[in-house]
C-alpha cells in the first residue's frame, strides 16, 4: 500500500486476480492498495486506513473508495478437498466497516471477475505465471491533453 498527499505524484497498483482499491480523500490525500488473500488476511487495508487517519490528525470523513476488477468468490478456490473459497471484495469491505463508520466512506465497486472475464483482463489463475498485469491508477494532477481515460 502506498499513500501520498503530493499532487504530482501518480499511484498504481499491478495485479492480475488481487484487488486493486483506491482511495482519495479531500484533504487531498491519495491512496494505492494491493490486496491479495496473504495481505487482505494481514489487515492490509485496515493498516492503510489508521496511516491515513494519523495523516489527517482529524476524524476520517469523506472517503472515497475503488474497488477495481478482481476474482470472484466462485473462481477463488483455495482448498480442494473442502471446496472452500475467499472472497476478497468480502472480506476487505468487512475490515473497512470495522474501522470507519459508513458515513464517513463512499465504495465504489467494479464487480468485473478476472478469472471468469479472462478475455478482457489478465488472471493469475487462469494464465499461471506468464498472465499480464492490470495496472490500476490514482493521481490528482490533471491529464495532459492528448491522454485517454478509461473506466470499468
Amino acid at each position: 500500500a502506498c499513500l501520498t498527499v503530493h499532487r504530482h505524484h501518480l499511484l498504481k497498483v499491478r495485479t492480475a486476480d488481487c484487488l486493486p482499491i483506491l482511495i482519495y480523500h479531500p484533504k487531498p490525500i491519495l491512496g494505492a492498495v494491493h490486496a491479495g488473500r496473504k495481505s487482505t488476511d494481514g489487515e492490509i487495508l485496515i493498516k492503510t486506513i489508521k496511516t491515513l487517519m494519523t495523516a489527517l490528525d482529524e476524524p476520517c470523513q469523506d472517503l472515497v473508495l475503488w474497488f477495481g476488477p478482481a476474482i470472484c468468490v466462485g473462481c477463488y478456490q483455495i482448498d480442494a478437498v473442502t471446496d472452500l473459497h475467499y472472497n476478497l471484495i468480502k472480506e476487505n469491505l468487512e475490515q473497512l466497516e470495522s474501522i470507519l463508520p459508513q458515513s464517513a466512506y463512499q465504495v465504489y465497486q467494479s464487480n468485473r471477475c478476472t478469472a471468469c472475464e479472462n478475455d478482457y483482463f489478465f488472471s493469475y489463475r487462469k494464465e499461471g505465471h506468464r498472465a499480464g498485469r492490470i495496472y490500476s491508477f490514482i493521481t490528482l494532477d490533471t491529464p495532459h491533453k492528448n491522454s485517454v481515460e478509461m473506466h470499468d
